[in-house]
Parts: structure tokens; sequence; C-alpha cells
């Protein structure tokens, strides 16, 4: 399913989805646990603060915590990305263990 918003630039990703009655998964709001994160398919956000929940291999990837992130144009988001994004953490996780351990 495809939803377009109307937004100011600079308005908070995921309050301008709410506001919109499009409903995101969050916990933190804070960037950390990656419940909110999407993916950029089109378009720019800039992230308030830096996401702990983003490493930056999966920032480059285009990954986003919208609950951090700010609107900066025209964009599209691929939404619920969390479990993705967790299973990307583990696994690179994983690797850092048996590459020193």
């Amino acid at each position: 399913m495809v939803k377009s918003v109307q937004s100011r630039d600079g308005a908070n990703v995921y309050t301008v989805a709410d506001h919109s009655g499009v409903h995101l998964p969050a916990s933190c709001r804070q960037g950390a646990c990656s419940a909110c994160v999407c993916k950029v398919v089109e378009g720019h956000v800039k992230h308030t603060v830096d996401p702990a929940c983003l490493t930056p291999k999966l920032k480059a990837e285009g990954y986003v915590a919208v609950c951090v992130a700010n609107v900066s144009g025209d964009v599209s988001l691929q939404t619920h990305m969390g479990a993705k994004v967790r299973q990307a953490r583990a696994e690179e996780a994983d690797r850092m263990r048996h590459k020193h351990g």
C-alpha cells in the first residue's frame, strides 16, 4: 500500500505520519530501539540526532530512524523495517565476534 501525505520541510517524519493516519511502530522515540526504522526509497530525510539503532553501514544503505528524522523535500519510505535492521545488526555483531574471537 502506498500512502502520500503533505508536510512542511523540517517537520518530524514520525509525527507527520502519525497526524496523517499512517501508523508506524515506535517505542523509545529517541532513535535507540529501531522499531520505527524505515528505508528511504526516494528523497532525503535528515536525522536530528545520530540514531544509536543504526550502524554506519545501515545509514549508508538508506535506513533512517523516523522518530528522530525530519522531512527534507519529497520523500518515499519503505516502512516497518525494524526487524530487518535488528537482524542485520545481529549478523554484523556475530561476524565481529568471530573475527576477534
